[in-house]
């Protein structure tokens, strides 16, 4: 089994209480196949980061909603980043990883 797609048992968890989100993110690493693993891993990671800042956002109760996964969220999860130290090139990878596929309603 590839590195990709073990899981350990926090993931299992969060998995459970987050269906909404784990459909969507198995749905983007399938429309990756035929990339390099380590896209796949960098890619999916960037988008599970920046779908879990959704949901801790106030007002989501700590749940993922698909409709605020909006323009405006991604800009400020950008800024969110960039002041927390990030790089240019993170910051253009978690862009990528999430207008890859409109996974955002603008």
């Amino acid at each position: 089994m590839s590195a990709m797609r073990r899981k350990n048992s926090y993931q299992k968890e969060k998995r459970n209480k987050l269906p909404q989100q784990n459909r969507l993110l198995d749905e983007f690493v399938e429309s990756l196949a035929g990339k390099a693993e380590t896209t796949v891993s960098t890619y999916q990671r960037e988008l599970r980061q920046f779908l879990s800042w959704i949901a801790a956002r106030p007002g989501n109760s700590s749940r993922f909603r698909p409709e605020n996964m909006t323009r405006t969220a991604l800009e400020t999860y950008l800024i969110h980043l960039e002041r927390a130290g990030h790089s240019i090139s993170h910051r253009a990878r978690v862009k990528s990883a999430v207008l890859r596929q409109n996974l955002i309603r603008l």
